[in-house]
């Protein structure tokens, strides 16, 4: 599986940096509301806690599928389907996770939560992962989207230049021999009425196929040559 594109420092920083302001964004959240007993309240913030875990590991593992099963080579109606699905089959593992945690770990210090807190805390956790990773999913499809039209564009105007520059080099191969067939033929026509002229056009016609030959290795060429 090729994963070296999640093991960039750009990857791993969004990650923390999202993950690491969720977390006191839902704790402010949750301490608005009135009426919290101190049970409910260190329940939520077990909640809270497990669920960043489950979220950033669920995050870590949609990354590993994407890339495996290569959906951003998709077309974008099917990525979006992909999308969709991927964000109600991990923000589920991720709700499952952290209420079967939470309840162990309530269980285990003999905290006593209603069924209505339960739910409660059930119904918020799902609630919160379909949020959270659906727009974790659509930032994800999205930013590679944009670099993937951007590298295609890039190719596209590499590929318009190089067929420029093969175009420029067929016409030159085209054009040499001709006009040297050219200019062989009018010196042959001045060797025996003027054998100086003669002489002269052969010094002029050597000196410019070697200017050519040592021109063509150039791009850019003075005007005075």
């Amino acid at each position: 599986m090729k994963t070296l594109k999640l093991l960039t420092p750009g990857y791993w920083t969004c990650q923390l940096l999202g993950w690491g302001l969720i977390g006191p964004m839902n704790m402010l959240y949750s301490g608005s509301f009135d009426g919290q007993t101190e049970t409910s309240t260190h329940a939520e913030h077990i909640r809270l806690a497990v669920w960043m875990f489950a979220g950033f590991c669920s995050t870590h593992f949609m990354s590993a599928v994407i890339e495996k099963w290569r959906l951003l080579d998709l077309h974008p109606r099917t990525q979006t389907l992909w999308i969709l699905s991927l964000t109600l089959v991990f923000a589920l593992f991720t709700s499952v996770v952290t209420s079967v945690t939470i309840l162990s770990m309530l269980t285990f210090h003999t905290v006593v939560v209603s069924d209505a807190e339960i739910r409660t805390l059930a119904i918020r956790t799902l609630l919160g992962s379909l949020v959270i990773l659906l727009v974790w999913n659509s930032i994800y499809f999205l930013s590679h989207y944009v670099a993937k039209t951007k590298r295609q564009e890039t190719d596209k105007l590499r590929i318009a230049a190089a067929m420029k520059d093969l175009e420029l080099k067929r016409i030159k191969a085209n054009m040499n021999p001709h006009f040297v067939f050219n200019a062989i033929n009018g010196i042959r026509a001045l060797v025996d009425e003027q054998p100086t002229r003669a002489r002269d056009a052969m010094t002029s016609l050597g000196n410019i196929l070697r200017s050519t030959l040592l021109i063509e290795k150039r791009d850019i060429v003075s005007l005075r040559e």
